[in-house]
């Protein structure tokens, strides 16, 4: 797998920042407490391949899903905007690589 181009490379290796403007990786918030990862998968599933869902304990009512293309991704923000899941209006936005900081390491495992 190859790396983005470097913006700068700082000596400690959590500095690296890259200009890759690219983003599979898609935030739904605003869910309702209990959503599960079966149910986001679900209603997102017909958007692409879904290599990844994840809730966080800290977070229940947003999910994060890693998409396996771009395009995917975008389809899916574009598809389900203004989406009401459970009476809520939730919200759904892509995170572009160069912003990911720790979490471009759910881009590497997948």
């Amino acid at each position: 797998m190859s790396s983005p181009p470097i913006v700068y490379k700082d000596k400690a290796s959590y500095c690296t920042r890259y200009t890759d403007t690219t983003m599979r990786l898609v935030k739904v918030s605003n869910l309702t407490l209990g959503t599960s990862k079966e149910d986001v998968r679900a209603a997102f599933q017909e958007f692409g391949n879904i290599n990844h869902c994840f809730i966080s304990l800290s977070a229940p009512t947003a999910a994060l899903l890693v998409f396996t293309t771009p395009a995917e991704a975008l389809a899916s923000i574009v598809g389900m905007k203004g989406a009401v899941a459970d009476g809520q209006k939730i919200k759904v936005h892509g995170i572009p690589s160069a912003f990911l900081g720790g979490l471009a390491l759910l881009l590497r495992i997948s």
